[in-house]
């Protein structure tokens, strides 16, 4: 008989790991590989669960059904990795994740089967089980319908311990498993019981446990509808003889056992009859249906409360009734020990905490009905106030069903103290400081599941993206400026510098978290402008925030180093943006793609007027050229910042721009600095367009002194270089002839200019000594001109 029916399963209260839900979903090969080195030959293992099952029923694939497969061949692929499971260490699970994401889908497609199911081990282990005791199996677990299927497990000369589980979520693997006369049902990881009862027969213990309602299991696990669960076999009758015939009952109830000790304890809260002496006229008075805690009223007509002591069992008596408040501590007059006492508001029986240790607000298991409640004290009255739901959520405003005021509470996660708060000033996220032990904590409600999350350190910042202790599920939280209200985003998509509207006041503000000191800044009026270099009011350190246009997540400069008009790749998406701000109206404008180039003219989305910008090379300063037409390329540009003064042009090629500290000569050759690609530029002289020429198959492409067609305006026109004062010699009519005498309209001398047939080269003779008869060499290749 397989193993997985009667292995030891220890009892554990932590949660199962389970954080390979979040995996990719793989091939089987693919699954194995990284266990390969635990479990031999286990490749070779899943490539035959694989052949077995081609044509899988019930929906699953091919994988999914060789999953199951493997899981229940004769290997040690169960042991290994029930091993890890149940050391609940994730480093000892993570290799296993990729089968288990895998195995869980499988399953997942599977109906869930109510049924009666049997486990079993060799020897007593009913000492680790007491009535009503709740725990988690961490491990994957395998149950038998049939408990003729344990038959040779159980050997006639030693003790031997049977589970008898009423599984809710199990699922049968009937018709994927390598042995399907097991009628094997399997319980997933994280499966949580509690303790029924004990039965002990000489040579056999049974321990029936009870499989409890998990609610995550609703949304997860996919029911399929006309799938009838495996049917119940009767037992072979070697086994028959030692389980008694009620056992095998799916509803069986096994005969109570004495319970262990617990902290929190009942006794009946009402008697038919209870006599008491009255703490004012010492007369006996006798009361029919009493319950303790509540008003007596005795025949002197005074008032009274009792409440037995569950140490000593004798009375403890208050002359004010209201002096006596359910959930206070009691210090019992007879023992001097301390306990409290809680009345449960389904079924009226009392539940005692024997060491005081209940505190306000939390939710009390009556040990009586089993249902849940939460019991505060008013503040302001001292009356009790009662959750039947126990929906109760910490530090959430209470109207009092006595004086039906407001009052708030929230307990200390260090010491566990309550804090009240008498202007009702508590939000969740806002950093509070414990009045008693002067610790300092946050708590935050998630917005998912409802659980609350504590930071001992108070270390929460605030917009921070953080994960769920329970549900796993992230959100992001921040609280209003003008209110304090704690303002919650479900799916992550919070950027900080984004203008909220708070929820319940509905003003607008903006926070962000200085990279510094991760202090919080605030902007009240919500007239944070994007790209301004922020000073932490806390720090005094400099930073600066711009939310990429592409993601709009947000993206911070430690080192305020930003300025406008310049190329950035987003921290998040790595996709290139520009930012600016049109000088005229002040909007903020983006480039998406980063394509802007400097100094060329740019309409504003929302003013419609043209603005050009420049980087000043030394100090990297955004110039704002507002008016039309104002800046054109290759001239004198005066920083306002640093005072210094730089000449312009931007690359053909690749758009970034390049820096000059003396006027770019038109026509000569200019090497780019990002993209290595040498070029000519010229200036069109009627509309100030620049026409360029990439040197990639040749030297020189653009000839000085030939007509050129204007790429913009399409108007023609020449271009010359005086050899004197460089200083360019323009043509508007295009109206050159090549070789005659020029007077340089600058400084006025006189010069002649031949170009190299060869080369393309051009070549200047400064003294306008050329002449065809002369024998004339290029300066460049030296070949006759």
């Amino acid at each position: 008989m397989s193993s997985r029916f009667y292995d030891i399963e220890p009892v554990n209260k932590q949660p199962a790991i389970d954080e390979y839900l979040i995996c990719k979903l793989v091939s089987l090969e693919e699954a194995v590989a990284p266990v390969s080195h635990i479990v031999m030959d286990i490749i070779k293992y899943a490539a035959s669960a694989k052949l077995a099952c081609k044509a899988p029923s019930e929906n699953l694939t091919c994988d999914e059904s060789a999953a199951i497969y493997l899981y229940t061949m004769e290997t040690q692929c169960y042991s290994k990795m029930n091993k890890a499971l149940r050391l609940n260490l994730m480093e000892e699970v993570k290799p296993w994740f990729l089968y288990l994401k895998l195995f869980h889908t499988a399953l997942n497609k599977l109906p869930c089967q109510k049924s009666l199911v049997w486990r079993g081990i060799t020897g007593d282990v009913s000492l680790n089980y007491s009535k009503n005791t709740k725990f988690i199996w961490t491990g994957v677990s395998s149950a038998s319908t049939d408990i003729s299927v344990l038959h040779c497990f159980l050997p006639n000369n030693t003790h031997c311990t049977l589970f008898s589980i009423n599984s809710r979520y199990g699922k049968s693997v009937v018709k994927h498993s390598a042995m399907p006369n097991e009628c094997e049902i399997i319980l997933m990881p994280g499966t949580r019981l509690r303790v029924k009862g004990i039965l002990d027969k000489p040579s056999l213990t049974i321990i029936q446990l009870e499989e409890e309602r998990n609610p995550k299991f609703k949304g997860n696990l996919a029911v399929l509808p006309g799938i009838k669960p495996v049917a119940h076999t009767e037992p072979s009758s070697s086994i028959k003889d030692k389980v008694p015939p009620d056992s095998l009952k799916k509803n069986a109830i096994l005969p109570a056992i004495k319970m262990e000790s617990e902290k929190q304890t009942t006794i009946d809260n009402s008697e038919a009859e209870k006599t008491l002496t009255c703490p004012h006229c010492q007369k006996k008075n006798t009361y029919i249906s009493y319950k303790q805690g509540g008003t007596c009223t005795c025949s002197c007509e005074a008032s009274y409360k009792q409440v037995t002591c569950p140490h000593c069992h004798k009375p403890n008596y208050w002359e004010n009734p209201n002096d006596y408040v359910a959930s206070n501590r009691i210090h019992c007059a007879n023992c001097s020990k301390d306990f409290q006492q809680l009345t449960c508001p389904h079924c009226s029986q009392c539940n005692y905490f024997m060491n005081a240790n209940y505190i306000e607000g939390n939710v009390v298991d009556c040990c009586a009905c089993k249902k849940s409640f939460q019991v505060m004290i008013c503040t302001l009255c001292s009356s009790s106030n009662i959750w039947k739901n126990a929906d109760h959520i910490e530090g959430d405003k209470v109207t009092c069903s006595n004086c039906k005021k407001l009052f708030q509470k929230v307990s200390c996660t260090h010491c566990n103290k309550l804090n009240n708060f008498p202007t009702l000033g508590y939000h969740e996220g806002l950093c509070l400081t414990c009045a008693y032990c002067s610790k300092k904590f946050q708590r935050i409600t998630c917005p998912h599941c409802g659980k609350e999350g504590f930071w001992k350190n108070a270390d929460y910042l605030q917009g921070t993206r953080t994960s769920c202790w329970s549900c796993k599920n992230i959100f992001q939280c921040v609280n209003c400026f003008h209110c304090n209200t704690a303002n919650k985003w479900l799916e992550s998509k919070y950027e900080q510098g984004s203008v909220i509207a708070c929820r319940s006041c509905s003003k607008s503000f903006q926070q962000m978290n200085c990279p510094h000191c991760k202090t919080t800044n605030w902007w009240k009026n919500a007239n944070h402008t994007q790209g301004e270099v922020i000073q932490c009011h806390s720090c005094k350190e400099k930073f600066q925030h711009i939310a990429c246009p592409n993601c709009s997540a947000a993206n911070i400069w430690k080192e305020a180093n930003y300025h406008h008009g310049q190329r950035r790749v987003c921290f998040h998406c790595t996709k290139p943006f520009q930012m600016m701000q049109c000088p005229h109206c002040q909007t903020i404008e983006f480039f998406t793609t980063g394509s802007y180039r400097q100094g060329n003219p740019t309409t504003c989305i929302t003013c419609k007027k043209a603005y050009q910008l420049l980087n000043c090379p030394y100090c990297k300063s955004a110039l704002y050229v507002s008016s039309p037409g104002g800046y054109h390329a290759n001239v004198l540009v005066d920083c306002c910042s640093c005072n210094k003064s730089f000449y312009h042009l931007n690359c053909s090629k690749c758009g970034d721009a390049e820096y000059f500290t003396a006027p770019y000569q038109y026509g000569t050759l200019n090497k780019c600095s990002s993209c290595d690609v040498t070029s000519q530029y010229i200036k069109c002289i009627h509309c100030n367009n620049i026409d360029f020429w990439h040197c990639i198959t040749q030297k020189y492409v653009y000839m000085h002194g030939r007509t050129v067609n204007c790429s913009k305006c399409q108007k023609k026109y020449q271009h010359l270089q005086c050899p004197h004062c460089r200083k360019s010699n323009f043509f508007r009519n295009a109206d050159y002839k090549e070789g005659e005498q020029i007077q340089c309209a600058s400084c006025q001398k006189n010069y002649q200019h031949k170009q190299c047939n060869s080369c393309n080269a051009p070549n200047y003779f400064p003294n306008a000594d050329y002449h065809l008869s002369k024998s004339n060499i290029c300066c460049e290749c030296h070949n006759k001109i």
